[in-house]
């Protein structure tokens, strides 16, 4: 693969922040790209979670994917993210993994939730695809951790946990929360 100048992306970005409507033709690969990015090295990280990983490109992904959009609005963005059903449990899995691994990773949280926001609406039975018997619970928690918090994060917590709650096999959650 060929070496991503990010802060030339970024730049580019910059330029578009009057007029971002000018992104829409191209968001699907904007987007579509980095999260393909960000899936793979989850997909990785839950095979081998020990290893020693360089953050640092995949945090940058996120930021690619954060700054668009905070730019466009995430109802734009979401469109173009990964929805399989076995990203589920690895989301969240990273999701946890994140709070004690990096210090301030509140861009790649953001995004993470605003991805869960949209895999919780796949529509499977969310104990058919839990390979512990505690997912359901592990979304709830996870997401009320983030709802004490103050900014964005706060927000897309909420929008998952919305989006969790409506579903037709999560009813004992909403009697939980």
């Amino acid at each position: 693969m060929k070496e991503l100048d990010f802060p030339e992306v970024f730049n580019m970005l910059n330029h578009y922040k009057e007029q971002p409507y000018l992104l829409d033709p191209h968001l699907e690969t904007l987007v579509s790209i980095p999260m393909g990015h960000i899936q793979t090295h989850i997909g990785k990280w839950m095979n081998e979670p020990t290893a020693n990983y360089d953050h640092s490109i995949v945090s940058e992904m996120f930021k690619i994917v954060y700054t668009i959009s905070r730019m466009r609005g995430y109802k734009r963005v979401i469109k173009f993210f990964p929805h399989e059903a076995y990203d589920l449990e690895r989301v969240c899995k990273y999701l946890h993994f994140l709070e004690n691994s990096i210090e301030n990773p509140w861009m790649e949280q953001y995004v993470l939730l605003l991805w869960l926001s949209v895999i919780v609406l796949i529509p499977f039975n969310i104990s058919d695809l839990d390979s512990e018997g505690t997912l359901k619970s592990f979304i709830l928690q996870l997401c009320k951790e983030f709802l004490t918090e103050n900014g964005v994060n706060c927000q897309m917590a909420a929008l998952s946990l919305a989006t969790f709650l409506v579903r037709p096999d999560a009813h004992e959650q909403i009697v939980e929360f």
